[in-house]
């Protein structure tokens, strides 16, 4: 039997969906490179270039959550969104851009500190 067809204003919300969790995605991958920085040197270098786009990332994250609730709130999306899952991913995501943060803080630190050993 074939799937039931997703109709238009749920193609528009999963579209909207898939974007906000492609950032989030990145702002994982970042987290997790930060933390295998602060012991691999071969990481520190790719973690710093990728560091660079955090912020923006997570801007885009934000804004694509915020446009998904408000899509969401006008057009009446079945199951309700955000759902209690939704709400932990969106937790997750700011953990990691924290815990990112973090991260270079440490990174930064054991490069100053490095750099200054005779």
């Amino acid at each position: 039997m074939a799937p039931p067809e997703v109709n238009v204003t749920n193609r528009g919300f999963l579209r909207i969906k898939a974007k906000y969790e492609s950032y989030g995605s990145e702002i994982s991958d970042i987290q997790s490179k930060g933390f295998a920085a602060i012991t691999s040197s071969t990481d520190r270098n790719l973690f710093r270039g990728m560091f660079a786009t955090l912020e923006k990332l997570y801007e885009k994250f934000n804004d694509k959550w915020d446009e998904a609730v408000e899509y969401a709130d006008t057009h009446e999306i079945t199951p309700t969104f955000p759902s209690a899952a939704d709400e932990a991913y969106f937790d997750r995501i700011k953990a990691c851009y924290y815990n990112a943060h973090g991260y270079h803080i440490q990174v930064m630190a054991n490069l100053n500190r490095s750099s200054t050993l005779p």
